[in-house]
């Protein structure tokens, strides 16, 4: 008996020494876009636009880093709008993730998760485009309008943010950014930057 009692006791004070691994930290997130707004609509110079009308709003970004895209951002200038959010790789005809969003707020960047991780390397081009998809009072171009940023028509790009880098605007009325061609409605433009983001660790 008083042996069973003092292994059990010795076994409680072994257990209770044996130290607790530290939690694992939370990954650090960024959202590039969403610090680039205050400079773009607040600083001397720069104006916000909402004049837009084409279907997909979007822009090409490089990475100077690897990064994981874990969230895609858009910023709507009405709500009960429904869009389409997707990342592409430039050479790649097919999007890397889509979501279907339908943004509850404006005046901030709202973010919806994909459903899987999406990998970016050093090296390669990306685009994150917004595509409208139905809702507004009209269904029609009024309803297309997006959130802008320009600077008195100069260049916006290339303007860097963290490991991201946004190098081209682009709009068209096509589903797909990367569309071009006489049949299509595809507009790069360098002098407007759609309130679109991403969250990357």
């Amino acid at each position: 008996m008083k042996t069973s009692f003092l292994l059990i006791a010795f076994v409680l004070i072994i257990q209770s020494c044996t130290p607790t691994a530290p939690p694992t930290p939370a990954a650090t997130t960024y959202h590039p876009m969403d610090l680039s707004i205050p400079n773009f609509t607040n600083a001397n110079g720069y104006q916000q636009q909402k004049t837009m009308d084409l279907k997909t709003h979007a822009y090409s970004f490089t990475a100077s880093q690897a990064a994981t895209i874990t969230k895609l951002g858009y910023q709507p200038w009405v709500t009960g709008i429904t869009y389409k959010l997707a990342l592409w790789q430039v050479g790649n005809t097919t999007p890397l993730a889509t979501i279907t969003v339908t943004p509850s707020t404006i005046g901030v960047m709202q973010f919806f998760p994909l459903s899987t991780p999406v990998a970016v390397t050093t090296g390669n081009t990306y685009i994150v485009s917004r595509m409208y998809i139905s809702g507004g009072p009209t269904g029609y171009t009024s309803d297309f309008v997006g959130n802008v940023a320009n600077m008195n028509g100069n260049s916006v790009y290339p303007y860097t943010q963290q490991a991201i880098t946004f190098t081209d605007g682009y709009f068209t009325d096509n589903f797909d950014p990367l569309l071009t061609g006489s049949n299509t409605v595809n507009a790069p433009n360098n002098t407007l930057l759609p309130f679109l983001d991403v969250e990357y660790q």
